[in-house]
């Protein structure tokens, strides 16, 4: 699916979001940006796999600051050094009353844009969720550029099957 090109908005530092997550845990080589390729999010680098796991959100601070910066929600991510896969990564919107997600396609493209801005180029970016939600998933981004910059964003990946159910009309 085509997404939108990225919309790079302000840069937050950590002292904001101090009370939605404990940010002893944040990957400091990357800024923490809000970033959008359809929907607004705040992308938040966290240092390794394990801190990601460990986050416990403060979800009423999180509905507070994606009202007060405009934003669906924060999609936290920490880089994986396979080549195979670019980030594993966790999404809260409790906003919109998602305290977290299994699966976010416009987040996993703004991070891809985010992860290209910030110098990690590349047409595929494979990035999975869901882990801490026992609903893993696999989103795939692909960017085409023109001149070193972003020209097409596309994002698809791979789905399961939880439950099937037959509805009938009456």
């Amino acid at each position: 699916m085509q997404q939108n090109l990225p919309k790079y908005y302000d840069i937050i530092d950590k002292h904001e979001i101090e009370k939605c997550i404990d940010t002893n845990m944040l990957n400091e080589e990357y800024p923490i940006q809000i970033v959008s390729t359809g929907l607004k999010d705040i992308l938040v680098p966290i240092d390794n796999r394990e801190s990601l796991r460990k986050i416990k959100p403060n979800f009423e601070e999180m509905k507070k600051i994606s009202k007060e910066k405009d934003v669906i929600g924060m999609h936290m991510f920490t880089l994986n050094n396979d080549e195979e896969l670019t980030a594993i990564c966790r999404n809260f919107a409790p906003l919109y009353g998602i305290n977290e997600e299994s699966a976010t396609g416009t987040s996993n493209c703004a991070l891809a844009c985010y992860l290209f801005k910030n110098g990690i180029k590349k047409n595929k970016y494979v990035f999975e969720q869901g882990y801490e939600l026992d609903n893993p998933s696999q989103i795939i981004v692909f960017l085409e550029e023109n001149n070193n910059l972003i020209s097409n964003v596309l994002v698809g990946g791979k789905g399961y099957i939880v439950e099937e159910i037959e509805i009938n009309n009456l």
